[in-house]
């Protein structure tokens, strides 16, 4: 092996990375929950990005050019069928050629999976498990088909993926239905319980097929509420270059502009409405670069690009007067607890898990999925709005983090799992 072998952690976390997108985030933030409550929690990745001796990664040339390409190959059976959402697919039917040798060299009493979709373990392979295995739902893909986008209101998650109630828009081989079947096959031996983040995802776990007989844990992310804070404003915008007498809208994900799911063009098209009525904003961006090209709207706009540091992070949250997610389907999305626990404000598409943080009216704003028109109004309400009701939006928006989407209530309620498994 290539790195620094522990003897037998009480956990070892499973994820693609340790940082990057918001599985990275969330899988690193509950393994250094875990640590600050001296549980015994490592991870193992296939691109490192922090510097945590705790976090293991492969090294050998062969396997980095291996994991880069096998990413891509992974997809390949999407060439055999048509569907509208192949870019969030995963087949998982490569080889894996350090798998077993990581489970038999470290032992873990414990593995827990985040994110094993693009390949990353494959379904075959998932016997090799003897000990208890946690699966965190951060996506659907566990109950579903290869999709990850799965529709929530599709038979097929909660009937199954039989060959008579397949949906209407996709045609070709039912790839679909060979990649859940495989899932039910691998899944039926393994000794596993079931992490699922919001209430939204909790509900459609227990009623699918997948999972039946089996219990489903809800147990949401936290935060470090001491990394994520309420900070001065105006020292915010200083560092950031912004002027003290705008508004600003706050916009982001990773690669948010690109990533379809995100709705980066319904947010354009909420901007284009609201500046008609509304002059005295500006626009920041994070998560993506400036496109190149001429905006399709005149406000101004900052594109702040990908942001890693956490207390940069903080400081864009600090200098918004609001954000905005207009997410066509989302989980419990990092972005909306990380604002919220700085103090800012959230107007969100009512999609997944969003309403478990945000209260419509009390720290916030919900608004319909896909209205762009009603988007435009809530953001022009709260950008008129006195400074008082604003104010107070903002501390109820801290307070809600802070009491029940803390780092140290997930990982004790974490804790509490592990236990009774190994029990």
């Amino acid at each position: 092996m290539s790195f620094s072998v522990p003897s037998s952690p009480q956990v070892l976390h499973v994820n693609i990375s340790d940082s990057g997108g918001g599985v990275g985030k969330a899988a690193y933030r509950l393994h250094e929950a875990l640590g600050k409550q001296n549980y015994d929690s490592w991870m193992w990745v296939e691109t490192k990005r922090t510097h945590d001796p705790k976090v293991l990664a492969p090294q050998k040339w062969f396997d980095l050019q291996y994991y880069r390409m096998r990413t891509r190959l992974d997809k390949l059976p999407a060439l055999l069928t048509n569907s509208r959402h192949w870019a969030y697919g995963s087949f998982n039917y490569l080889p894996h050629p350090r798998l077993s040798e990581i489970v038999k060299t470290l032992k873990p009493r414990i593995v827990h999976f985040h994110w094993i979709g693009d390949g990353l373990v494959p379904l075959h392979r998932l016997p090799d498990f003897r000990m208890p295995v946690v699966f965190t739902l951060h996506g659907r893909w566990l109950f579903n088909g290869a999709q990850h986008l799965h529709s929530d209101q599709s038979r097929r998650f909660y009937e199954g993926f039989n060959k008579d109630n397949r949906d209407t828009e996709d045609g070709g081989l039912d790839m679909d239905r060979w990649v859940w079947q495989r899932k039910r096959k691998y899944l039926a031996g393994l000794n596993y319980h079931v992490v699922a983040l919001s209430r939204w995802m909790y509900e459609d776990a227990k009623k699918s097929v997948m999972f039946e007989g089996r219990e489903v844990h809800h147990i949401p992310n936290g935060l470090d509420m001491d990394v994520f804070n309420p900070a001065d404003k105006a020292s915010c915008r200083k560092a950031l270059g912004l002027t003290k007498e705008k508004k600003y809208i706050l916009f982001g994900a990773n690669f948010a502009t690109q990533d379809k799911n995100k709705g980066y063009w319904d947010f354009v098209k909420a901007i284009q409405k609201l500046e008609k009525h509304n002059q005295n904003f500006e626009i920041l961006v994070f998560g993506s670069d400036h496109p190149g090209k001429e905006l399709p709207f005149n406000t101004p706009c900052h594109f702040l690009g990908f942001i890693n540091e956490e207390y940069k992070l903080m400081q864009v949250y600090g200098a918004a007067d609001c954000f905005v997610l207009t997410s066509k389907q989302d989980n419990l999305p990092n972005t909306v607890m990380e604002a919220m626990a700085c103090g800012t404000p959230c107007i969100a598409y009512d999609v997944g898990g969003v309403s478990d943080m945000v209260e419509d009216q009390v720290n916030g704003h919900l608004v319909e999925s896909r209205n762009m028109e009603k988007l435009a109004d809530a953001l022009s309400k709260y950008l008129k709005s006195d400074r008082e009701l604003r104010e107070s939006q903002a501390l109820k928006a801290r307070l809600k983090i802070s009491d029940q989407f803390n780092a140290k209530r997930q990982a004790t309620r974490m804790i509490e799992l592990y236990e009774s498994l190994l029990a």
